[in-house]
C-alpha cells in the first residue's frame, strides 16, 4: 500500500512538473524537492542520498543554463539594457497568459511571443528604431524558447533518474 502512495506522489509531481516547465517555472526543483521527500519518507533503502544530490544538482545547471541561454539570446541583437529581465519576465507572463488555451500548449507561443513583447518595447522606450527593437526582440525570443527546451530535457532527464532509482 505505502508503495502505492509513493508512486502516486511522484505520478502527480511528475504530471504538475514537466507542464510547468512550459511556463518557465520551476518544475526542476518541484522535482528535486519531490526525491527528497521520496529519501524522507522511505529512507535511503528506497532511494538514496546521492539522488537526491544528483537531482538538486541538476536542478540548479538546468537554472543557470536557462537563464544563460536567455540572456544570449537577449543579447544577440543590438545591446538593450534589461533585456534579459524583459525577456525572463515577459516570457513568464506570456506563458501564464497563453497556458489556458490548447489545454496549456498555449503558453509555449505565450512564452515566446511576451519574451518578443517585452524587448520590443523596452529597446523602443530606450530610443531604439523599430528595426533595431525587432533584432533584439527576435532574438530573445530565440533565447527563451531555446532555454525552455534545455529545461524541459533536464526536467525530462531528471524524471529518467528518479525513476531508474526507484526501479533498480
Amino acid at each position: 500500500m505505502t508503495d502505492i502512495l509513493v508512486w502516486a506522489l511522484f505520478g502527480s509531481v511528475v504530471i504538475v512538473a514537466l507542464p510547468l516547465q512550459l511556463l518557465g517555472l520551476p518544475g526542476t526543483w518541484l522535482l528535486a524537492a519531490d526525491a527528497l521527500v521520496l529519501w524522507w519518507l522511505k529512507g535511503p533503502g528506497y532511494i538514496d542520498s546521492r539522488t537526491v544530490i544528483i537531482l538538486a544538482s541538476m536542478a540548479f545547471l538546468a537554472e543557470i543554463l536557462e537563464f544563460l541561454t536567455a540572456v544570449r539570446g537577449a543579447r544577440s541583437g543590438p545591446v538593450i539594457g534589461g533585456a534579459g529581465t524583459a525577456a525572463i519576465a515577459g516570457a513568464f507572463a506570456g506563458g501564464l497568459f497563453g497556458a489556458p488555451i490548447l489545454f496549456g500548449l498555449g503558453a509555449i507561443p505565450g512564452m515566446a511571443i511576451g519574451a518578443w513583447s517585452a524587448v520590443f518595447t523596452l529597446a523602443l522606450v530606450r530610443g531604439s528604431t523599430i528595426t533595431e527593437a525587432s533584432r533584439a526582440a527576435l532574438g530573445a525570443m530565440a533565447g527563451r524558447i531555446k532555454g525552455a527546451a534545455l529545461k524541459l530535457i533536464a526536467a525530462a532527464a531528471m524524471v529518467a533518474v528518479i525513476i531508474t532509482s526507484l526501479v533498480f
